[in-house]
C-alpha cells in the first residue's frame, strides 16, 4: 500500500480515535517514546547511535525525489511509518540518498515539521557504509539532524534516523535538505498529526450529541 492512500486511510478513523481519546482510551498520547529525548525548546543532543532497526510493525513507506531551488543537488529522502512495539505510536525512519552528479555537493543537514504537538525521541541506526549524523536538534515542532563535519557527498546514503513519537494519527508534513552551500531543496513527507486535548475531545462529543439529538427531535406543528 502505499504511503498517501495509508495516510488516508488511517485519518478515516480519527474520529473513532477522538472519541476513544474524550474517555481516557489513548495511553499512545501520554506514553513517552524511548531513544533519546529531544525537547522542543532549541534542544540538541549526540546520538548514540543504538536504535535497533524495525521499532515495530511496518506501517508504509515512500521515497520522495528532490532537486535543490538553485539546480546543484538532487536526491531522495524514503520515509517509512511504524507502529513502536512498546508503546504503540507512531514512529517515523528517514533515510538520506544524495545522487548529485556533475560536482562534489554534499548535504549537510535535514530538517523534518511539524511535530510541535508530540514529544519527539531521536536516534539513528548504523548501517556500516552508510553516513551518520553528528547531532540531533529542535526548535519548536521542527527535528533537524546534522552531518556537518560528516557530510553526504554524492552517491552517499545516511543510516537510519528515527524520530518516535506519541502520535496515533499521521499527517502530511514539510522536510529541507541543506548543503554546504545553504542551498536548500524543499519536500514533502509524514509527520504527526496533531490531535486535541482530552478536555477538547469531551466538548467536540458532547456537542456532536447534541446536534445529533436536537436533529432527532420530532417536530413540532
Amino acid at each position: 500500500m502505499s504511503l498517501r492512500k495509508w495516510l488516508r486511510r488511517r485519518g478515516a478513523f480519527l474520529a473513532a480515535v477522538l472519541v476513544c481519546g474524550s474517555f481516557g482510551f489513548m495511553p499512545g498520547l501520554t506514553g513517552r517514546a524511548s531513544a533519546v529525548v529531544l525537547l522542543p525548546s532549541g534542544s540538541s543532543v549526540t546520538l548514540p547511535g543504538s536504535f535497533a532497526y524495525p521499532p515495530g510493525a511496518f506501517d508504509s513507506s515512500e521515497s520522495d525525489s528532490f532537486t535543490s531551488a538553485n539546480g546543484l543537488f538532487t536526491g531522495a529522502l524514503t520515509t517509512s511509518i511504524f507502529t513502536d512495539s512498546v508503546t504503540g505510536d507512531l514512529d517515523f525512519v528517514y533515510q538520506l540518498f544524495n545522487k548529485t552528479t556533475g560536482q562534489a555537493d554534499s548535504f549537510d543537514r535535514l530538517t523534518l515539521s511539524s511535530f510541535s504537538a508530540f514529544s519527539t525521541d531521536v536516534d539513528y541506526s548504523p548501517l556500516g557504509t552508510d553516513i551518520a549524523p553528528i547531532e540531533a536538534d529542535r526548535v519548536f515542532g521542527t527535528v533537524g539532524f546534522n552531518f556537518a563535519g560528516n557530510s553526504l557527498a554524492p552517491n552517499d546514503a545516511s543510516d537510519y534516523l528515527i524520530i518516535k513519537t506519541n502520535s496515533l494519527v499521521p499527517g502530511l508534513g514539510s522536510g529541507q535538505i541543506v548543503d554546504g552551500d545553504s542551498a536548500l531543496a524543499t519536500i514533502a513527507v509524514p509527520f504527526a498529526y496533531s490531535v486535541p486535548e482530552p478536555a477538547s475531545l469531551s466538548l467536540l462529543v458532547i456537542g456532536g450529541g447534541m446536534v445529533l439529538a436536537r436533529r432527532r427531535r420530532p417536530s413540532r406543528n
